[in-house]
C-alpha cells in the first residue's frame, strides 16, 4: 500500500510573552510541509482546554487567534493541526508557555510637613489583579528636591504579594520643621518586579510646606439678579494672617453660564494691594437685572499672580439666582419614535427660578377620530398608534425636568410617517415657555404582508394593559398573565380558565381598573345620571393612572374630583345648592336613583357642620357599595367598547344590557368584543 499522506510541522509563536493581564495576545501558528502547503483547521488550547473555536488556516498556512482574557499564571498553549486528505496532523506549542503577569503601580502622597517630629507618608503599591503564584518587587525612596536625612528618611526593601494579596504600603518618614521653604519632592521607585510587571514605577512625595507666609483666598457670592439697574456682587479677598510685607494680587471676572456678552453682568479686572496689616480687600462685579426666565447662572472671579503670600484659593464663584417667573416647556418642537420603539420619551423643562413647586398639566392630541385604521392620513390615531396620555406633571422644589412616556402601537398597516401633538397647559407655579406644545412622529417600519400582531399572546396582552389600565406594563405582571394564558404552571383546571378570554375579563375586574377606571365610571353616572363619552372617558382615567405610589394616586384622585366639580354641565345641575346641603345631597341621590340610600343623613350632617365638603360627599357617595354594586355591569360593557373598539357604545349595548338583565355570564360579553371583525382591524389586515 502507498501513504499519499504528508508530514507536516507545526510552529506556534506570540505576540509578547510575557503578557499582562487583559493585554491582547496573538498566537500565530504556521503549519509546513515539504509536500506542499497544508490546508484545513487549526485549534488553538490552554493546557488541553479549546480557546475558542478551531481557525481557518489561510493560502500560506497560517491560522491565527487573539485573546485578551488569558488569566493571570503560565499557560501552555497548544496549536492542533488537524491535517486534511493530503497532510497529517501535528501540534506546535510555546516554549515555556504563555505566560501572564499582573501589572504593579505606585500612588503618590501630597501631605504636610508638621511642624515637629515626623509625618508618615504611606504610598500605596498596587497589583492590578491578585495572582495565584507570589508576586515580589523590590523599592527605594530617592532624592528630588527634599534631601534624605534632613526632610525625609530614606528607606528601601522589597514587598512580597502572597497569592490573593493585591495591596501593599511603603511608608516614608517625613522630618517636621518650621522653616518657611517652597513645597519639596522626593521619591519611591520600584524595581526588580518577579511574576509581574510595573505601568507605573514611580511616585513623587510631595512635602507641603505648613509654615511662612500668609495665604489668600476669595469667597463665593450668591444674590438675586433684580429686575432692572444693576447689583453689586462683593467678593472678599482675605490675607488669612496679616503680613509685616506689601501683599498684591490680579483678578479677572471669567465667564460660566453668565456671560458678558448675553448682558448678564459687566466684566472687571485690577490689582489688589494689601499694605502691612491689611487683611480683606473687595471686589465689585456689577449684575445686570432683567425680567428674563432662565435658570440660575453663574460666572468666575480669579486670582493670579500673587506676590509675597500664596494663593489658596483662586477662584471665586457668582451664582445669580433668577428672580423671574419660572417657564415650562418641552425640551424640543419635534421627537421621533420607531413604530417598533414601545414608547415616545418626551422630556418638559423647568427654566427660571426653581425653588418653589410648580405643575403643569399635558395632553396628546390627534385629528384622526374614528378614522379606519388602515386610512392613511399622515395623522396618527389614538385608536391605532399610540395611547392617549393626558396628565399632571409636578414639580418638586429645585426639580429642573420630568419625562412624559406615550406607549407606541406597533401595527402591521403600511401607513408612512405619521404624527400626533403633545400640549402643555394649566400652569401652576411657572407660564408656558416658548415651546408649549411639539410634534411627535412615528416612524413606519412595515412593508407589507406581515401577520396580524394581536395573534401574538405579548401584543395581546401589552395592549389590554394600554386599553383598560391606560400604561404599559410591568415585567412581573406581563409575564404572570402570560403564564395563565399559556397555563405554565397548570393553576387552569379548565381551558377556559386560560384561554385570552378569561385574561381580557381578568383586566377589567382587576383591582387597578376598578380603583381608577370604574371610579371615573362613576361620577359620570352618580352625579351626571349619564354613562361618560369615550372622549371624556380616557382622558379622564388616563389622570388617575400609570405607576403611582398610594400618595400620588390620592392627590390624582382629589385633583380629577375638584377638576369634575368645576365643569360647567356639574355646576349647571348643582351650583344651585351651594348653601343648601340637604338639597345637594338629596340632588346628587336622586340623579344616581338612590334617594333612600343609608348615608345620606350622615352627608347632610357633615355637610352642615363643616366637617365634610362637596368634594368629599361626592367621592364617599360614588365609592359607597350601592352605587359600586349598581353600575358594575353597565360599566363592565361600556368598557368593552372604550377599551377594545376604542370608541363609544353603538346600537348593539342596548342588547348586551337586556342580556346581562337575564345572565351574569360576562364571557359572552368579553368574546362579542375580542372576537369581534373590528377588534382586529386596529392593529392589522
Amino acid at each position: 500500500l502507498t501513504n499519499n499522506t504528508a508530514a507536516t510541522s507545526t510552529a506556534l509563536q506570540s505576540s509578547v510573552n510575557p503578557s499582562d493581564f487583559n493585554q491582547s495576545v496573538t498566537f500565530t501558528a504556521t503549519v509546513t510541509s515539504t509536500a506542499g502547503i497544508p490546508t484545513g483547521l487549526v485549534q488553538f488550547k490552554d493546557n488541553g482546554a479549546n480557546l475558542g473555536s478551531a481557525v481557518a488556516m489561510n493560502s500560506s498556512g497560517v491560522a491565527i487567534f487573539t485573546t485578551s482574557t488569558l488569566a493571570i499564571g503560565t499557560h501552555p498553549i497548544t496549536a492542533d493541526y488537524a491535517g486534511d486528505g493530503n497532510f497529517l496532523p501535528s501540534s506546535g506549542t510555546i516554549a515555556g508557555g504563555q505566560v501572564v503577569k499582573s501589572q504593579l503601580s505606585i500612588n503618590d502622597v501630597s501631605l504636610a510637613e508638621g511642624n515637629a517630629g515626623t509625618t508618615n507618608f504611606s504610598f500605596t503599591v498596587t497589583l492590578s489583579q491578585a495572582s495565584t503564584v507570589t508576586a515580589k518587587v523590590d523599592f527605594a525612596t530617592s532624592d528630588g528636591t527634599a534631601k534624605a536625612g534632613s526632610d525625609y528618611v530614606a528607606t528601601s526593601g522589597t514587598l512580597t504579594f502572597n497569592p490573593g494579596d493585591t495591596q501593599k504600603t511603603v511608608t516614608v518618614q517625613v522630618n517636621g520643621d518650621t522653616l518657611n521653604e517652597p513645597d519639596e519632592t522626593f521619591f519611591v521607585t520600584l524595581t526588580n518586579p518577579v511574576n509581574s510587571t510595573i505601568t507605573r514605577a514611580q511616585a513623587t512625595g510631595t512635602i507641603k510646606n505648613d509654615d511662612g507666609p500668609p495665604s489668600l483666598s476669595i469667597n463665593d457670592v450668591t444674590q438675586l439678579e433684580g429686575n432692572s439697574g444693576t447689583t453689586n456682587f462683593n467678593f472678599i479677598v482675605t490675607l488669612s494672617v496679616a503680613s509685616g510685607q506689601t501683599v498684591t494680587v490680579n483678578y479677572a471676572t471669567a465667564d460660566g453660564t453668565a456671560t458678558v456678552a448675553d448682558n448678564d453682568y459687566q466684566a472687571a479686572s485690577g490689582t489688589l494691594t494689601f499694605n502691612p496689616g491689611e487683611t480683606q480687600k473687595t471686589i465689585t462685579v456689577k449684575v445686570n437685572g432683567d425680567t428674563k426666565a432662565e435658570p440660575d447662572e453663574n460666572f468666575f472671579v480669579n486670582l493670579s499672580n500673587p506676590v509675597n503670600a500664596p494663593i489658596s484659593d483662586n477662584q471665586g464663584l457668582g451664582t445669580i439666582l433668577s428672580d423671574d417667573t419660572p417657564l415650562v416647556q418641552f425640551s424640543a418642537s419635534s421627537y421621533t419614535v420607531l413604530e417598533s420603539g414601545l414608547h415616545a420619551t418626551i422630556t418638559v423643562n423647568r427654566l427660571g427660578d426653581l425653588s418653589k413647586p410648580a405643575t403643569v398639566d399635558y395632553a396628546t392630541t390627534d385629528p384622526s377620530g374614528l378614522n379606519n385604521c388602515s386610512q392613511v392620513t399622515g395623522n396618527a390615531s389614538q385608536r391605532c398608534d399610540y395611547a392617549i396620555s393626558v396628565g399632571t406633571l409636578r414639580f418638586a422644589a429645585n426639580e429642573s425636568s420630568k419625562i412624559i412616556f406615550v406607549p407606541i402601537v406597533n401595527d402591521v398597516y403600511v401607513e408612512g410617517p405619521e404624527f400626533f401633538t403633545i400640549t402643555l397647559s394649566n400652569p401652576v407655579g411657572a407660564e408656558l415657555g416658548a415651546i408649549p406644545s411639539a410634534r411627535v412622529n412615528i416612524t413606519d417600519d412595515d412593508n407589507g404582508g406581515a401577520i396580524n400582531p394581536i395573534t401574538d399572546d405579548a401584543f395581546f396582552i401589552r395592549q389590554l394593559y394600554i386599553d383598560f389600565l391606560d400604561r404599559e406594563p410591568d415585567p412581573a405582571g406581563l409575564q404572570g398573565w402570560l403564564d395563565i394564558l399559556h397555563n405554565t404552571n397548570g393553576q387552569c383546571k379548565l381551558p377556559t380558565d386560560c384561554d385570552r378570554i378569561a385574561v381580557a375579563l381578568g383586566f377589567v375586574r382587576s383591582p387597578e381598573f376598578q380603583d381608577r377606571g370604574y371610579f371615573i365610571f362613576r361620577f359620570y353616572t352618580t352625579a351626571l345620571g349619564r354613562n361618560p363619552n369615550y372622549n371624556e372617558f380616557i382622558p379622564d382615567m388616563a389622570r388617575i393612572s400609570g405607576f403611582l405610589n398610594s400618595q400620588e394616586l390620592e392627590a390624582n384622585k382629589s385633583a380629577f374630583v375638584d377638576q369634575f366639580m368645576s365643569r360647567q354641565e356639574f355646576k349647571n345641575l348643582y351650583d344651585s345648592t351651594l348653601n343648601d346641603p340637604a338639597g345637594y345631597v338629596d340632588k346628587l341621590l336622586k340623579t344616581v336613583g338612590q334617594p333612600n340610600h343609608p348615608g345620606r343623613d350622615g352627608w347632610v350632617v357633615g355637610l352642615t357642620n363643616g366637617t365634610l365638603s362637596r368634594a368629599q360627599v361626592l367621592r364617599q357617595m360614588i365609592e359607597s357599595t350601592e352605587i359600586y354594586t349598581k353600575f358594575y355591569n353597565q360599566a363592565l360593557i361600556v368598557m368593552q367598547y372604550f377599551g377594545f373598539l376604542r370608541r363609544d357604545p353603538d346600537a348593539a349595548y342596548q342588547g348586551w344590557v337586556d342580556l346581562f338583565n337575564h345572565s351574569d355570564d360576562y364571557r359572552i360579553l368579553v368574546n362579542g368584543f375580542i372576537n369581534s371583525p373590528e377588534y382586529p382591524t386596529r392593529f392589522g389586515p
